[in-house]
This record gives C-alpha cells, structure tokens and sequence, in this order.
C-alpha cells in the first residue's frame, strides 16, 4: 500500500512517484528481471527463473519492456560508476544500414555503432550511435572510454582507420 499525501496549498492528494507508480508487479520483481537481464541471461531465461520464486509469471515481453522503460535510469545510475577494468580496450566501429523512413521503400542511410570493449573483462566500456565515422564521434567514444574507467587503459586497439592514431594521442597522451 501507498502512501498518500495532502498538499496544504491546494488541498489535492497524491502519491510520490518512486518509478514502479501503477506497475503490476512488485519493485522486488522487476528489480530482480533488470539485474538478471543485465547479467546476460536472455528474457525467457528470466522468465523461467520466475517460475521458482513467483505464482503469477509475467511473460518474456513484459521483461523486455521493463528494460526498455528502465534502461535510461540504469544508464544514469552507471554512466558515473568508474569501471575496474584492464589495461586494454579494442574499439572497433560496426556499419549500419537502414531505411530512409517508413513510408519509402527505397534508399537506404549508413549509421554506424562505435563500441569499445576491454579485452580482459569483455565488458562494453563506452559506445555511440552515429550517422557518420567521423573524427568528433570516435573522439567522443574515447572521451567516455577515459573518464569511465579514470585512466587505466594504457593500450586501444582497433582496426586502423586512419582517424584513430590523431584522436587516440589527443584524448589519453596529450600533457
């Protein structure tokens, strides 16, 4: 049960919003779906993990959705944590094409993914969608790659795009 307030200027009621206002299961639930989840364990994996502790299962979509509702608020909370990782990262970028829109069947635009991965731990340290491969949104990748993980890294690999030597030595090795 909730607790209800009375505002005193205006005399309405209501109820602090703690991010599970008006959702069916219990914070304990859908906090145990995300951390399950965010381990690697695939949603119907969860979902069958469910059936032990819980009588009313919720179904692999709902826990997809749960992801997706909460994942700008994990992203928050773990946007500021420093990473323990290794002395290496690999950052590698990965073409995309799509659609110019829905209603046009015809042409498509290039996107790209810029991850970077430390090689020890195979954790995802930081990453950027884009429109373009470009020297601003790789630098932004290795301004995050350094201020996550508060100046470990010692090596990057990746795949030799010219644009990578230049922006490497300004964002780790410039004095």
């Amino acid at each position: 049960m909730l607790q209800r307030y009375l505002c005193r200027e205006c005399k309405k009621r209501f109820v602090v919003d703690d991010g599970f206002y008006r959702m069916r299961n219990s914070p304990q639930k859908i906090t145990r779906c995300l951390d399950l989840f965010y381990r690697g364990i695939s949603t119907r994996k969860v979902q069958e993990h469910l059936q032990a502790f819980y009588p009313h299962n919720v179904s692999n979509v709902s826990i997809y959705k749960w992801v997706i509702k909460y994942a700008e608020n994990i992203s928050k909370f773990t946007g500021v944590l420093k990473l323990k990782v290794g002395s290496e990262v690999q950052v590698d970028e990965v073409e995309y094409h799509r659609r110019k829109s829905y209603e046009a069947k015809r042409g498509t635009d290039k996107n790209w993914f810029i991850d970077s991965i430390d090689t020890e731990t195979r954790f995802m340290v930081a990453s950027n969608y884009a429109k373009t491969r470009n020297g601003r949104e790789i630098k932004q990748v290795m301004k995050l790659i350094k201020e996550k993980t508060d100046n470990q890294i010692k090596t990057v690999t990746t795949d030799g795009l010219n644009v990578y030597g230049k922006i490497i030595k300004n964002v780790f090795w410039s004095y």
